[in-house]
């Protein structure tokens, strides 16, 4: 394979706007292709590793998954690449989502009111500053020094930043993928 050639060829395919164009961009530890798009969705960045692959997009990771499919279909059948599977996991998923809730998802944290009054009072007595604490967000996270391989992000549901608390807006972040994210975002609103 000319690696030139089938750099070209992949950015064409794929109408990727910024994509390496000399041999040392090529060659580096992280070759970047921005801008694309896949069936008329737009896919934000691909990023390869020796090792690895990166892809970014606002899309449902289950378009994600076809477009990976699509990607080693192609690369194999016009440049006869192989693909070694490098890690016992071969995907690990990172969803973000803003989502509304008609409740306060984060109400099981009240036992941290007291603390957050004691923020509230020491930052008071210490810059004149009458401002208000509340319990932010959650998180839940593997072991990371148990995991030999690709590490999972932390699960987490926070209120969104710049966005009055009381409007129940949040941002949440999981290493599923999108329709396992809603889900589990879905059961944990029923269960508060």
């Amino acid at each position: 394979m000319y690696l030139p050639a089938a750099t070209a060829d992949f950015a064409q395919k794929y109408e990727f706007v910024e994509f390496p164009k000399t041999l040392e961009e090529m060659r580096k530890a992280k070759v970047e292709f921005r801008h694309g798009r896949f069936n008329n969705i737009s896919i934000e960045s691909v990023d390869l590793y020796n090792d690895g692959v990166v892809i970014t997009s606002r899309a449902s990771s289950n378009v994600l998954d076809e477009f990976l499919i699509d990607v080693l279909a192609y690369m194999s059948e016009r440049w006869h690449a192989t693909f070694t599977k490098a890690f016992p996991i071969d995907r690990m998923y990172e969803s973000t989502l803003t989502f509304h809730s008609d409740k306060d998802v984060l109400k099981l944290l009240a036992a941290l009111n007291n603390i957050s009054r004691s923020i509230s009072n020491r930052l008071n007595a210490t810059t004149g500053a009458a401002i208000d604490y509340y319990p932010f967000g959650i998180g839940l996270s593997a072991d990371h020094a148990k995991i030999p391989s690709l590490k999972p992000i932390p699960f987490r549901i926070e209120r969104r930043e710049g966005v009055d608390f009381g409007a129940n807006i949040y941002f949440s972040a999981a290493p599923l993928k999108t329709d396992d994210h809603i889900e589990i975002l879905n059961e944990w609103e029923r269960s508060v």
